[in-house]
């Protein structure tokens, strides 16, 4: 059976210190109620006043040193998950789950038998549910699910159990639905190629067995090849997106599987049913994969980067309006980032109003910066440099929430001394505010922060292994 170790005491606890607002994000005169005031702000008094971060400092680190691959999620107030993979002796160790406790965090050691945990994902759910996938690394990697229900227990799988139908599974995702539908995607070996798997199980039978492909016909990808890195994005009323990339004869191409109404299968491309343009391959880099968004009008977006050259990888956007036409790029000359540079990890998220913001990072002539992009449309606005000049910058995540106002955490280095900053943008100004610190910068490299929002009150949670490959330690801040 699986080993669950919970651990409960004081050295687990997290303390999270407070900031206060600085005095000159309480001169905006607005409104005094919260749901009048704009993005980021809160009501006080007669007042909107920014929103503070709550940061930890160098005391605070949730883990033991030896922390990667940190994963998060948010859902009903006070309600939160944060995981990662754990290396200890020999480059072996758990998966581990940490969820709120009083003021501090209760950590669970998860590991399904012999190997290392590694690669979590976790969702939550409005109701309480919530989901852990992992892989199990042994001879191969096989993935596991274990599930929460409303009262906080968890199901925990067997060793002999695994999600995946046989070895060599990787790469999980989760995900829940608007209507508490759970799914969970990974990459999968047939036997010929790897191929994209999906389970679900629907929202009003949450005690139900996941319905889990068995055989390489039940896939979401055409059997040509490898699928690699596939992403999920669910719609508030049901609609899903899937996006991956795989070759179909030598480059690589951006591949997508839609599912447009609940309960309907999700369609299956064809091998030549790719959106991104020939000419060179899609970059394959764990930064860099196809991230698809929809919109509650039906709309959705896939973005990537892709090779056009030389030291050239702009970041491509391919468009589809809510009656399923899709506007894909042209060439590779139809970039949504400038090319001439190297560009990693872009994410992509739309605002209430249909609004979509774009986030990467790039390299240009040596220097490394985080840029977002908003826009409706690839031929709208121009990408905005987030990140401090003379400063290398990677690795952003983002985020929007319920009032339009997006959140983009990244990690920034200089002189060797690295931490997480965060900036947000307010649309009623349409103006990025200054980038805010949620690290120090004597714990060592932080260069991959992850970000959580609640869809309903926007409150934000990041986390972030910083140090060493054998030294890193997990931390946390939050925006309340």
């Amino acid at each position: 059976m699986i080993r669950a170790m919970i651990w409960m005491g004081t050295a687990t606890r997290a303390r999270v210190v407070m900031l206060v607002p600085l005095a000159s994000a309480s001169a905006c005169v607005i409104a005094p109620a919260d749901d009048a005031c704009p993005a980021w702000t809160r009501a006080q008094g007669d007042r909107c006043v920014l929103r503070g971060w709550s940061v930890p400092d160098s005391a605070d680190a949730l883990s033991e040193p030896g922390a990667r691959d940190v994963q998060v999620a948010v859902g009903r107030p006070g309600d939160a998950l944060v995981a990662w993979s754990q290396t200890r002796i020999n480059d072996v160790g758990p998966v581990v789950l940490a969820e709120p406790d009083g003021d501090g965090w209760a950590l669970t050691e998860v590991s399904a038998g012999e190997g290392s945990g590694l690669e979590p994902a976790v969702a939550l759910a409005r109701d309480g549910r919530a989901l852990l996938a992992w892989k199990q690394q042994r001879t191969d990697g096989a993935v596991y699910l274990a599930t929460r229900d409303p009262s906080g227990a968890w199901q925990w799988p067997a060793a002999e159990s695994p999600l995946s139908w046989s070895e060599t599974a990787y790469e999980p995702r989760a995900h829940f639905g608007s209507d508490g539908e759970a799914l969970v995607l990974w990459n999968q070996w047939t036997g010929e190629h790897f191929g994209v798997a999906m389970a679900l199980r629907a929202g009003d039978r949450p005690s139900a067995p996941f319905i889990v492909p068995t055989t390489a016909t039940q896939l979401l990808s055409p059997a040509v090849n490898y699928a690699n890195a596939p992403r999920l994005a669910v719609g508030e009323d049901g609609e899903a997106l899937v996006a991956w990339y795989q070759a179909p004869v030598d480059d690589l191409m951006v591949y997508v599987s839609e599912r447009r109404e609940p309960g309907e299968a999700f369609a299956r491309p064809t091998a030549d049913g790719f959106i991104s343009p020939p000419g060179g391959p899609v970059d394959s880099h764990a930064q860099a994969n196809p991230w698809p968004a929809l919109h509650a009008s039906g709309a959705a977006a896939v973005v990537w980067t892709q090779q056009r050259g030389e030291a050239d990888l702009p970041v491509y956007l391919a468009t589809r309006e809510p009656d399923g036409t899709w506007t894909v790029p042209a060439s590779l000359a139809d970039s949504l980032s400038r090319p001439g540079a190297y560009a990693r990890c872009p994410q992509l998220a739309f605002a209430p109003d249909g609004t979509m913001v774009v986030t990467w990072f790039e390299t240009r002539e040596g220097d490394t910066a985080v840029f977002a992009w908003r826009g409706r449309a690839r031929d709208e606005g121009e990408p905005l440099r987030l990140s401090a000049t003379g400063s290398e910058a990677v690795h952003p995540a983002l985020a929007i929430g319920p009032d339009g106002g997006a959140a983009v955490v990244w990690g920034e280095g200089h002189d060797g001394r690295w931490q997480v900053l965060a900036r947000l943008h307010q649309p009623h100004t349409d103006a990025w505010l200054p980038a805010e610190p949620l690290s120090t910068t004597e714990l060592g490299l932080a260069p991959d922060p992850q970000l959580a929002l609640d869809p309903d009150d926007g409150r934000v949670l990041v986390a972030w292994a910083q140090g060493g490959v054998t030294d890193g330690r997990v931390y946390v801040a939050t925006l309340p």
